[in-house]
């Protein structure tokens, strides 16, 4: 039972500025893994890319740039409240109401809510030392084989498993993946997975990005990218 994560209360997230911060030590600024990430990528040009496509793209003919961007943002936050539903009725069993989290519940219900898990909702990781700290959406415990399973939610409409035109990360640690939102999510879960057994001791078996449609919960096993984890660490250190 000494593989039993316990969260560590001298770090919260300040989630007016998305800062996270130290309490014995606040003159850390720490980098969230999501941000770390995004570095290795060409930016996301929320302006450029609306302009683009509701000027070129069939799907988006009669839709003003404004508009697109809303959808976008209205998006961004259904995600955040499905999240804090699953995180309520995970710690709280408060009912959720909207209906991605009535079908993420179900999901986890079925298949993950029983004697064998225990189960961590919205969990603040960090490294002093590398200066990254981040939120794990959920972190699985299985009692029988004493191993922990990472499990991101998603709610956004899809997610690419393929790079528009062949691109790739633009540093010399991701020239070899491609930019899409399956390899963005598995270097943050992989990074999550790395902090987990290199600071906590955790035993890791399986990283999960649960996406959350209309209808169900698709479940993706992401590949532990090791290697690439290696690298974009030995870079943060300077070495």
């Amino acid at each position: 039972m000494d593989n039993i994560f316990k969260p560590d209360k001298r770090i919260h997230l300040d989630e007016k500025n998305h800062k996270y911060i130290l309490d014995d030590n606040k003159d850390i600024v720490f980098t969230s893994v999501t941000e770390c990430i995004s570095q290795y990528f060409e930016k996301f040009d929320k302006i450029k890319i609306a302009q683009k496509l509701v000027s070129s793209h069939p799907k988006y003919i009669g839709m003003t740039m404004d508009e697109l961007i809303a959808k976008w943002d209205k998006s961004a936050i259904s995600g955040t409240i499905v999240h804090k539903e699953i995180e309520d009725y995970i710690n709280e069993k408060r009912q959720p109401n909207h209906q991605k989290s009535k079908i993420a519940i179900k999901w986890l219900s079925k298949h993950l809510m029983n004697s064998k898990y225990k189960l961590f909702s919205e969990i603040i990781v960090f490294c002093e030392d590398l200066r990254l700290a981040g939120t794990i959406d959920l972190l699985l415990y299985d009692s029988v084989n004493e191993i922990y399973t990472i499990l991101d939610w998603k709610t956004n409409k899809e997610i690419s498993t393929k790079s528009f035109k062949g691109k790739t990360g633009i540093k010399p640690e991701t020239c070899d993946l491609p930019d899409c939102k399956f390899t963005h999510y598995s270097l943050q879960l992989s990074l999550y997975r790395y902090l987990l057994e290199k600071k906590y001791n955790l035993k890791m078996k399986k990283l999960i990005i649960a996406h959350i449609t209309e209808k169900e919960v698709k479940g993706y096993v992401a590949p532990y990218l090791k290697n690439h984890i290696f690298l974009i660490i030995q870079k943060i250190l300077g070495n």
